[in-house]
Formats: C-alpha cells, sequence, structure tokens
C-alpha cells in the first residue's frame, strides 16, 4: 500500500531532521575550522526548524482564541423579526424535477492529502447511487466531465486555498469552486470569487467554517461572511468541522440576508480516503445537465443530510408537509433558531402564525443523523416572488 502523501512530507521531515542529527554528531568527531562550521550550519538548521514549529504552535493559539471569541452570544443572538397576518411561504422545492444524490466536495490523488485515484472515486461513487460529482482537489482544477454519462453527471471542481502571506506551503481558508470560470485557476479572494459566479454558471461555497486544520489559519470567522456580498452558500455539514458552530453561522446568515439574499446550506463527504456517505445533498431537478444542476442548486432546490435520504417537503397555503419514512423525529425551527415544533414518527404537518420569520426543517432518523431543508421563508401575501 502507498503511504499517504501527508505522511510522506511528515516522514520527509523527520528524515531530514535525523540526518541534521547524523551531522551534528559527525562533527565532534572533525578537528580544527572544519568543526566550528559545522557546528554554526546545524545551529542554524535546528533554529530553522524550531522556529516553524513555534510559528505553527502560535498560529493555532491565536487563531482558537480568535475564533472561541467571534462566538460570543452576544454576535450570535437572532434579533426579532415582524408578524405577518397576510403571508406566504417560499418553498424553493416547489420546482419540478425528481430528486438526485449529489456530492459537491471530495478529492482524489491530485490533492497533496489524498492517494485514492480519481476512476476509483467516481466507481466508488456510482455504486453508492449518485448521480452527480464534484471531484474538488486542493488547488488543482480537476476536469473529469468528459467521463460523464447518462447515469451520472460530473462536474469540474476544486477546493482552492487562500493564502497566509508568505508561506509556501497551504495554510489558510478553503473555498470549494464548482465549474470555475478559468481552466487553469489563479488564487483570488472569497469575495472576487463571488462576484464572478452571479452570472455565471459557477458555484463557490466557503469550506468547513470551524475546521482546526491548517494551524487554526482554516476558519472562517462569522463576521467575515455577515460583510460578503452575493454569498449563496456555505457548508452546513463536513465531517471535519464542528457542525453545531457551522449551523448558527448559516442560521444566522438567513436572518442577516432575509428573503432576498438567503444562503444555502450544503452537506459534503470531504473524503480523501475514498469512501463516501458521510454528507450529501439531494438535489431536486428536471434534468441532468450542467446548466439545469447549476441553476437549481442555485435556487436553492435541494436538502442536505448525512443520513435521511427520501424526505419529501411539501408546501400548501401557510402550513408544511413533511413525510420521510427514514425519519425518527420531525423538527420545525423557526428564525429565532427556536423549535416550534417536534413530531415523533414519519409525517408531520405545520402550520405557521406569521411571527416565524422563516421555517426550515431538520429530520433525524433512529442513528441520530441529520436533513436539513432550506429556509422558507415567510413573506407579504401581496409580494412578487
Amino acid at each position: 500500500m502507498s503511504l499517504h502523501k501527508k505522511h510522506r512530507l511528515i516522514l520527509q521531515l523527520v528524515l531530514i531532521m535525523g540526518i541534521l542529527l547524523i551531522l551534528q554528531a559527525a562533527t565532534i568527531l572533525l578537528l580544527g575550522y572544519w568543526k566550528l562550521l559545522a557546528e554554526i550550519v546545524a545551529a542554524i538548521a535546528w533554529i530553522f526548524f524550531l522556529g516553524i514549529i513555534i510559528t505553527f504552535l502560535a498560529l493555532q493559539i491565536i487563531h482558537n482564541f480568535r475564533f472561541e471569541r467571534s462566538f460570543h452570544p452576544e454576535k450570535i443572538k437572532i434579533t426579532s423579526l415582524p408578524v405577518l397576518k397576510k403571508f406566504k411561504l417560499l418553498n424553493p422545492l416547489e420546482n419540478a424535477g425528481i430528486y438526485h444524490k449529489a456530492q459537491l466536495h471530495t478529492h482524489s490523488s491530485l490533492s497533496y492529502d489524498s492517494n485514492v485515484h480519481s476512476l476509483k472515486i467516481i466507481e466508488s461513487y456510482k455504486k453508492s447511487g449518485y448521480k452527480i460529482l464534484a471531484i474538488t482537489d486542493h488547488d488543482v482544477l480537476s476536469d473529469f466531465s468528459t467521463l460523464s454519462t447518462s447515469e451520472m453527471l460530473i462536474l469540474p471542481g476544486i477546493e482552492e486555498t487562500i493564502p497566509v502571506l508568505f508561506w509556501p506551503i497551504p495554510l489558510g481558508k478553503h473555498m470549494v469552486l464548482i465549474n470555475p470560470l478559468e481552466k487553469r485557476p489563479h488564487r483570488q479572494t472569497l469575495q472576487e470569487r463571488l462576484n464572478q459566479a452571479v452570472d455565471i454558471d459557477m458555484l463557490v461555497i466557503p469550506a468547513h467554517l470551524s475546521w482546526r486544520g491548517g494551524a487554526g489559519t482554516g476558519r472562517w470567522y462569522p463576521d467575515e461572511l455577515y460583510r460578503l456580498k452575493h454569498l449563496q452558500f456555505i457548508e452546513i455539514y463536513n465531517p471535519h468541522s464542528k457542525d453545531p458552530l457551522d449551523l448558527t453561522i448559516w442560521h444566522k446568515l438567513n436572518v442577516r440576508g432575509g428573503p432576498l439574499h438567503p444562503v444555502w446550506g450544503i452537506a459534503v463527504d470531504d473524503s480523501h480516503s475514498g469512501s463516501c456517505g458521510a454528507g450529501w445533498v439531494m438535489l431536486k431537478t428536471p434534468r441532468l445537465d450542467l446548466v439545469s444542476v447549476i441553476t437549481n442548486i442555485k435556487k436553492g432546490a435541494f436538502y442536505a443530510t448525512n443520513g435521511p435520504s427520501n424526505v419529501d417537503i411539501k408546501v400548501a397555503g401557510t402550513k408544511v408537509y413533511v413525510n420521510s419514512p427514514d425519519s425518527n423525529w420531525i423538527r420545525f425551527i423557526n428564525a429565532q433558531n427556536q423549535v416550534t415544533q417536534a413530531t415523533r414518527g414519519e409525517q408531520s404537518i405545520y402550520q405557521c402564525s406569521g411571527d416565524e420569520g422563516f421555517i426550515r426543517v431538520e429530520v433525524t432518523d433512529k442513528n441520530h443523523r441529520t436533513a436539513w431543508s432550506q429556509p422558507m421563508w415567510l413573506v407579504a401575501e401581496d409580494r412578487k416572488s
């Protein structure tokens, strides 16, 4: 079995340090000025390696402290929304179509931290019932769209690093680009990427918001996300992140954006080992082609899940109907982040009262896995859709 790329890098560093130790020991046997010169070179090398270790630790401490402070209760408090007497519900799932299982973030051997060949990745997802797949390798555009078939649409993708200044190694925040504009993407800020995606068939998704990796530099702070324009998506479930915090950020982004600027929540695998099934989305689309898929993802015509895959959500008037044979509990959550109704079983009907702001649904199965609907906003009855 080939050694994992990340482990090979660590092994190389250990070998270099071992060689330095051997050289330093060898200097004891040397005489005269050569001994002094060798000791100076060894000392410089040790200072360099110790500097890297200290810098990594300092970055981790600083970013952990800053991230925890960003979740002060006053900063995540949900403000009150107006009460509506005559209203309607905006349901992003109301379009015609059928559900397709989609993975929008996974890795192949083109990533520095994966050693699974792309063809094996594609075959694995196909066997697991996926109809849409985006392989998003680190800082390398993975375009296997020519391998698309009538059974599976493969989208070009990349996971870009927004680098920490002056670092030659991939430290920094990550964003997933689906069907990027350039065939050879170059590094840009998240806001620049969001501006690009407004009028083209491209998706921009901040990845694993509360990920502790990259010496703490990979975390997305709520305040910087709140300032963004044209933000349409974030990952609300990623195995490498802390989903309760990510869900809180997602919820607040929707309250701040309102019905005109919703932010859709996505669940992903972010797999580096070839495994699949940690998180995905169920996309409702009439056709399995690039334009239709991207268009309906941008409309929010999907729910995110790490388990339940048979969830039907309908809106009739001011009522929300949920039916799922996978369900153990069905919960309705308003814009105040409060559970307004919880039903045990496979079916539930919720009557909106007008003070919810929006309603979103969480369906939990017996294994405590969850499907998350997108927020369904309550808007004035005479509002044009």
